[in-house]
């Protein structure tokens, strides 16, 4: 949905073939735009952070052994490797990665934190850096 007050949600003025729910509107483009806590600028931070980041679109990808509801891997591109640690529960986990020590990037938006040797994350986390 582009515009919460506009007709069909300002796909169209003309009569869809399927209707824009009501409860969509309060999720429109024009509502959430600016709101840094929304979905869409969520999504707009992540993708300049991966634009930022070429090692993420075409790197290669090496997997780091985690439990449970885990995945780590690196990518590499060039002189370029990234960490990257996601936990796909709703329960905060911890992932050990091994050695070296994280550095954290920033700018993507997610809010996992640097252990030693660590990362710890919330439910749904994601963290992005580099291990030294």
């Amino acid at each position: 949905v582009w515009e919460a007050a506009a007709k069909n949600g300002g796909f169209s003025t003309a009569r869809p073939w399927l209707p824009v729910p009501g409860k969509h509107l309060s999720q429109a483009v024009n509502v959430q735009q600016g709101d840094p806590n929304s979905l869409l600028e969520h999504y707009r931070r992540f993708l300049a952070f991966r634009r930022q980041h070429p090692a993420l679109a075409k790197g290669d990808i090496d997997f780091i052994e985690s439990d449970g509801d885990t995945v780590a891997f690196t990518r590499r591109e060039g002189n370029e490797r990234i960490a990257c640690v996601f936990n796909l529960g709703s329960k905060p986990a911890e992932v050990d990665l091994g050695k070296g020590s994280p550095l954290p990037l920033q700018g993507h938006g997610f809010s996992g934190q640097a252990g030693t040797r660590s990362i710890r994350l919330g439910g749904y986390g994601a963290w992005f850096g580099r291990i030294d």
